[in-house]
């Protein structure tokens, strides 16, 4: 049997549509290579409250004490969307120095101290959730904005990627490449 390599025409050269499969194909590898892994942990003194950087909270590390963190990296820019099984009390630690759009949350009468070059998060905001989808702003301009919380069972808890947007990806990926570029053996 001998193999032969079609194109099929849809109003692309050869060279247009393997440039365009090559375009899509970067972009899934930036896209995929982009993800940050958020990590939900038992929050300990001292511990690093940022993924990516090594700065730690210095005040009132008793009233963390029970709680967990959901790390994300400092300058993180995606919306954080939480999927909860159970009833969560959410806390954010507020810098000055960001927008702070979080008008129905409580401020607690209490500071933390997370300190790093640009700003410091001191302020401390609670909220309760029921069950269900949160989308939870990142916070900035300056800084991303902590996420402690207080759940009893932080197994009920997922922090959800961009799982779907890689999966419509990649499919998008396979159906255009097999439409362009498929091997018929006759």
């Amino acid at each position: 049997m001998k193999k032969i390599k079609k194109i099929l025409t849809l109003g692309f050269t050869s060279t247009g549509r393997a440039h365009l499969i090559k375009k899509i194909s970067e972009k899934m590898n930036v896209a995929l290579k982009a993800e940050t892994k958020l990590v939900i942990k038992k929050y300990y003194p001292d511990m690093n409250i940022f993924l990516d950087k090594s700065w730690t909270n210095k005040k009132n590390n008793d009233f963390l004490k029970d709680k967990f963190i959901i790390q994300i990296p400092r300058h993180y820019k995606k919306n954080i969307q939480i999927q909860n099984a159970g009833n969560i009390t959410l806390y954010r630690a507020l810098s000055e120095k960001n927008n702070n759009k979080y008008n129905d949350w409580e401020t607690l009468n209490m500071e933390l101290a997370i300190k790093g070059f640009t700003c410091e998060h001191s302020k401390i905001i609670k909220k309760k959730f029921k069950p269900g989808l949160l989308i939870l702003r990142h916070g900035g301009p300056v800084s991303s904005d902590p996420i402690f919380l207080e759940e009893l069972d932080h197994q009920n808890i997922k922090i959800i990627t961009n799982t779907i947007t890689k999966v419509i990806n990649l499919w998008l990926y396979k159906i255009l490449k097999r439409k362009f570029l498929y091997e018929d053996q006759s």
